[in-house]
C-alpha cells in the first residue's frame, strides 16, 4: 500500500511538472506518464526531462507522423526486419531484433524504418513488465550497404541516438551489433563523439563470432540464424505482431478522445470506394464525446506510396459540421453527435488509389478520432 502510495504521489508530482510547461500539451493518464516514471528509476525530473525530450522529438517528425500507424508501416513490418522474439532473457528484458539485409533501401526510407523502429518500441513499453525489467536490442547487420549508409544523414543519426538517449521511455539494457560491415564503421565514427560513456558501456561489437552473444541471451531465446537453438518463426513472439497489427487506434497520435459508432460514405459499400474526379462525396459519423471538447479541426490526407499528401478538400472548422439538433461546440463527455462533411474531389486530381486518412483533433492537438480508408480517385 505504501508502495502504491508513493507511486501515485511521483506521478502526481510529474503532472505539476507538466502543468508548470504551457506550452506543453500531452497526455496526463496514470498509465502513460508511469511509462517515464520507470523509465528513469523514478525520479521525476529527469522523468520530465525525457518527456519533453519525447515531445520535441516527435514535433521534429512533422507531417511525418500521419504515417505512424500500423497499415501505413505495413511496407516495413511486413518485410520482419524487426522482429520481437518470444522469450525474454534471464533478467525478464523484452528483445528486439533489427536484420539489415530485410531492408530494401530502393522501395523503403530510413524515415519508415525509424517510424517502424519507434512504434514498435512504443508497442514493447505498452507492457509493465518492459517497462520495468527493460529491452535489449541486436542489430544484425548483415547485407547493410553503402546503399543503406546514404540514407542516414547527419540529422538522421542524431535522431536514433537522442530515442537511445533520453527522448523515449524505455530501459535500453544492452545493445548488441552482429556481423557489421565497414559501412558501419564509417556511421559509427560519425556517432560516437554523440554517444555517452553509459550507453557505450552497453553496446557489445560482435562481429562474425556469435559465441558471446550466445552466452549474453541465451541459444534458447535465438534463432538459428544467430546461434540459437530455435527457427526464425519458432523465435518470434507472434502474439506481439497480431496484438501490433490490431492495435492501430492507439498510434493515430495518442488513444482517440472519442468513440466512432458508425461512419457513412457516400455510395460506398466496399472498400475501395470510388471518388469521381471533379465531384462531392457526402461522408457521416456519429461520435460519442468521452471529455470536454471546446473545438474541433478535421485534417485529410491521402497516403500513396506511404507518403502522407494534405488533401484540403474538407472544412477543417469542424465544430461547423456537426449537425446534431441542438449540438455544438464546446462538448461535453457524454454527448452523441454526428458529424457531416463535403468532400471535395477536384477534377485535376490525379487518378490513383490510396489510403484515406481521415482525423479530427480537439484545441489541444489531441486525437478525437481517426479512421483510414481505401479509395479510388477516377474520372467522372
Amino acid at each position: 500500500m505504501s508502495l502504491d502510495i508513493s507511486v501515485d504521489k511521483k506521478v502526481a508530482q510529474l503532472r505539476d511538472l507538466i502543468n508548470g510547461e504551457p506550452r506543453l500539451k500531452c497526455q496526463m493518464d496514470h498509465d502513460f506518464l508511469i511509462k517515464f516514471l520507470r523509465a528513469r528509476k523514478y525520479d521525476v525530473h529527469g522523468s520530465f526531462r525525457t518527456l519533453l525530450q519525447y515531445y520535441e522529438m516527435r514535433r521534429g517528425l512533422g507531417e511525418k507522423l500521419t504515417r505512424f500507424c500500423p497499415e501505413v508501416l505495413n511496407p516495413v513490418l511486413s518485410t520482419n526486419m524487426f522482429v520481437v522474439l518470444k522469450n525474454r532473457d534471464a533478467h525478464g528484458r523484452q528483445i528486439l531484433l533489427f536484420r539489415a539485409e530485410l531492408w530494401d533501401p530502393t522501395t523503403i526510407s530510413l524515415d519508415d524504418v525509424f517510424l517502424a523502429a519507434l512504434l514498435i518500441g512504443e508497442e514493447m513499453i505498452r507492457s509493465e513488465k518492459t517497462q520495468i525489467h527493460g529491452t535489449v536490442v541486436i542489430q544484425d547487420l548483415k547485407g547493410l550497404t553503402v546503399a543503406h549508409a546514404r540514407q542516414f544523414t547527419f540529422a538522421q543519426i542524431k535522431k536514433c541516438i537522442a530515442v537511445l538517449q533520453g527522448a523515449f521511455p524505455a530501459k535500453f539494457k544492452a545493445i548488441h551489433v552482429v556481423n557489421q560491415p565497414y559501412v558501419y564503421d564509417v556511421l559509427l565514427t560519425i556517432a560516437k563523439p554523440f554517444l555517452s560513456r553509459k550507453l557505450m558501456s552497453r553496446i557489445t561489437f560482435h562481429g562474425s563470432s556469435l559465441n558471446k552473444l550466445r552466452q549474453a541471451v541465451g541459444e534458447n531465446i535465438l534463432p538459428e540464424s544467430l546461434g540459437g537453438n530455435l527457427g526464425e518463426d519458432e523465435s518470434a513472439d507472434l502474439t506481439f505482431a497480431h496484438s501490433l497489427q490490431t492495435s492501430s487506434p492507439y498510434y493515430v497520435g495518442e488513444t482517440p478522445k472519442a468513440s466512432l459508432s458508425a461512419v457513412y460514405i457516400e455510395n460506398c459499400v466496399e472498400e475501395p470506394c470510388v471518388f469521381k474526379k471533379g465531384q462531392n462525396v457526402s461522408m457521416e459519423m456519429d461520435l460519442d464525446i468521452l471529455g470536454p471538447v471546446q473545438s474541433l479541426e478535421a485534417r485529410l490526407y491521402a497516403i500513396v506510396l506511404g507518403v502522407p499528401v494534405r488533401w484540403d478538400g474538407v472544412n477543417p472548422e469542424a465544430c461547423q459540421d456537426i449537425v446534431s439538433e441542438g449540438a455544438r461546440c464546446p462538448l461535453s463527455a457524454g454527448d452523441y453527435i454526428t458529424y457531416a462533411v463535403t468532400l471535395s474531389v477536384g477534377a485535376l486530381y490525379p487518378t490513383v488509389i490510396a489510403d484515406v486518412k481521415y482525423l479530427v483533433l480537439d484545441e489541444k492537438q489531441e486525437t478525437q478520432i481517426c479512421w483510414i480508408v481505401k479509395a479510388s480517385v477516377v474520372p467522372a
